[in-house]
């Protein structure tokens, strides 16, 4: 029997530490596919207290790089993981899967574990449910900044702060 060259696939550990930090800055400086004009735009809308805006300008930001770079598989083989025959080489991830289905695909390729999913999937309801309040009588509709750090922390830790997808390569060789 020959030996191959098939490496057994590991998902990829999370490089990006913010356990402890609870400084908007700082976080955000670890977001290194953010352009500084955007990092200090966001730092800028915590500190006029502008939660959701910061946080769902982060959250959008955020998804549409896990989009791309899970499309840089091949949107046929996105497709096929969702069982979606709907979705073609020729489909832009963008408009094509959903916030959630991304995550979910993230997670079952080892971009991103348990608990980042866990996270990330709460922050979607957390960005959702303030994007769709519209009461403006209501004093207590407005997004905590322990909300708005959350839902930026597991972004710079799950997507934004990350050189790129390690798993999405790892599927791309195994494939050829």
């Amino acid at each position: 029997m020959s030996q191959s060259n098939v490496v057994p696939w590991q998902p990829v550990e999370n490089l990006v530490s913010l356990d402890k930090v609870l400084e908007p800055s700082v976080i955000i400086g670890k977001a290194i596919n953010l352009r500084p004009k955007e990092q200090k735009q966001i730092i800028s809308n915590f500190e006029l207290e502008n939660y959701e805006m910061a946080s769902s300008y982060v959250w959008t930001k955020s998804m549409a790089l896990l989009k791309m770079n899970l499309a840089s598989m091949g949107m046929d083989f996105i497709g096929e993981l969702l069982q979606r025959p709907d979705i073609d080489a020729d489909s832009d991830p963008s408009q094509a899967v959903s916030d959630f289905e991304a995550i979910d695909l993230a997670f079952e390729l080892g971009a991103i574990n348990k608990t980042q999913r866990m996270r990330l999937l709460v922050s979607a309801d957390v960005v959702s449910h303030f994007a769709g309040s519209f009461d403006a009588n209501d004093d207590g509709a407005d997004m905590l900044q322990e909300e708005a750090l959350g839902c930026i922390k597991v972004c710079v830790q799950s997507v934004l702060g990350l050189e790129k997808v390690e798993a999405a390569q790892s599927f791309i060789d195994f494939r050829e």
